[in-house]
């Protein structure tokens, strides 16, 4: 392994870009030297890009006010840094997290139209899961610690002939495709668009 052999003008001039705000890359590129050895310099002479960050009374209550007020951390983040100081998303989340607050409830807004909520599968019939064998179908029956698939035959991909015809759809022919894909063409788009 070589070691890099800093000279007393590259430790100046890694300081002077630093303190222009310039990234490791660049520096590795300006003094021929590998990103990894400018890291461990920059480390060793305390030259540090993160902003630590000193927890004020006015700080906390600012930043557990808007948690409270179900902000996201985003929102919380953004708010900070424009009233305090640059910061990033884990340094508020680390605070809330160690003053207790990180269980925060999150709302999920979900199209109800779209999506179908999911069933309880009890068939009777089958054989458990863990005793199926590679040829064997597996379409369940019942779900739980003790799912019961089919067990019949493999035929179409992981399925029996019965249970590949529900779950597969049909490949249409290409000439369907290709005259469902004109029609779409001439409902949707002006006959000067360009697809």
């Amino acid at each position: 392994m070589n070691k890099t052999k800093w000279r007393p003008a590259d430790i100046k001039e890694l300081k002077d870009m630093f303190d222009k705000d310039y990234p490791d890359e660049r520096i590795a590129i300006v003094l021929n030297m590998p990103i990894s050895s400018i890291k461990n310099k920059r480390r060793k002479l305390g030259l540090s890009r993160r902003q630590h960050i000193e927890w004020t009374d006015e700080k906390v209550k600012f930043i557990t006010d808007l948690h409270a007020k179900r902000h996201t951390m985003t929102e919380i983040t953004s708010a900070f840094s424009k009233k305090f100081q640059p910061t990033h998303k884990n340094s508020i989340i680390g605070k809330l997290h160690r003053l207790g607050k990180s269980e925060h409830n999150i709302t999920v807004k979900i199209q109800t139209n779209k999506i179908k909520p999911l069933e309880i599968i009890t068939q009777e019939g089958g054989i458990l899961l863990l005793d199926a064998t590679y040829s064997q179908c597996r379409y369940p029956f019942s779900t739980g610690a003790k799912m019961r698939v089919c067990g019949k035959d493999r035929t179409r991909g992981s399925y029996c002939e019965e249970h590949g015809a529900m779950c597969y759809m049909p490949i249409k022919s290409r000439k369907e495709t290709d005259a469902s894909i004109k029609e779409h063409k001439e409902k949707f788009f002006d006959k000067n668009t360009v697809i």
